[in-house]
């Protein structure tokens, strides 16, 4: 708790070590220090001049040696007190310019933003865009083609989707590994609909959540995001409009899957 407290306050792991060393030695020499924390002396009096420069530290002459003093305990309260204190002042100005700031934005607020995407880095960048969703996520996607592609990552997506509470209506061309997945909607926070795979087969996933259009093509390993109110209003349109029909192929489907297993 202790280090990674300090480590909060912009100290790095070799700062950490020197200034606990010379806060528990008090008036010292770095030769001394470098034997008491383990590091070179060549280390030391490169941490001691980074932390001398922060005020971690204090140097003074003692019979023209140079000694260290470490900054006390409460001052490093007094410190994070005043940086708290600086980011309410900061966070107080910031939401008066607000306004303004909101004013420059909406002069743009219908000029369609685009983001591209490529590699796996890249697609999975793309996906944790969909977690910071306001509403409900719609979506075409290929089931196979995804977790071919990123199997790993995808299955631990739907988990952290549900847990931000961001239910997913999706369409899915049917197939085994598709089904299988339904089975764990109500876990994964889904509601699944199936469409003929011969007849609709596709590659690229769409996902369509507040005024963004999420595309990705496992196949070419990118993705593309765009950014505007009236394109993501259209697709969503063209969701439910795709549903209507889903919801009767996906009736047919589990239908023909029943059937299937009583012969």
């Amino acid at each position: 708790m202790l280090r990674s407290t300090l480590k909060n306050i912009g100290l790095t792991e070799n700062e950490i070590k020197v200034y606990l060393c010379t806060l528990s030695l008090g008036q010292t020499a770095a030769s001394t220090m470098a034997k008491k924390c383990g590091l070179k002396r060549t280390t030391v009096y490169s941490v001691i001049d980074s932390l001398t420069k922060k005020a971690y530290i204090t140097c003074f002459l003692r019979k023209s040696m140079k000694f260290y003093s470490a900054l006390d305990p409460y001052a490093l309260i007094e410190r994070s007190a005043q940086r708290v204190a600086d980011a309410q002042r900061t966070l107080h100005e910031m939401q008066k310019c607000l306004p303004l700031l909101n004013s420059l934005k909406e002069k743009h607020q219908n000029v369609a933003k685009l983001q591209y995407f490529e590699g796996v880095n890249g697609v999975t960048q793309a996906y944790e865009d969909s977690l910071s969703s306001s509403e409900e996520i719609l979506a075409f996607a290929s089931v196979d083609d995804l977790h071919d592609y990123i199997p790993e990552y995808i299955k631990e997506y739907y988990v952290r989707r549900a847990e931000r509470g961001i239910l997913i209506r999706a369409i899915f061309p049917f197939s085994e590994e598709a089904y299988k997945l339904s089975q764990k909607d109500k876990d994964h926070l889904r509601i699944t609909k199936f469409i003929p795979r011969k007849a609709y087969e596709f590659c690229p996933e769409i996902n369509i959540y507040d005024d963004k259009i999420l595309m990705v093509s496992p196949r070419q390993k990118l993705a593309i995001i765009v950014k505007n109110e009236d394109l993501a209003d259209a697709m969503k349109k063209i969701h439910a409009l795709s549903w209507k029909q889903a919801e009767i192929e996906t009736e047919k489907i589990l239908k023909k899957i029943e059937s299937d297993k009583k012969l």
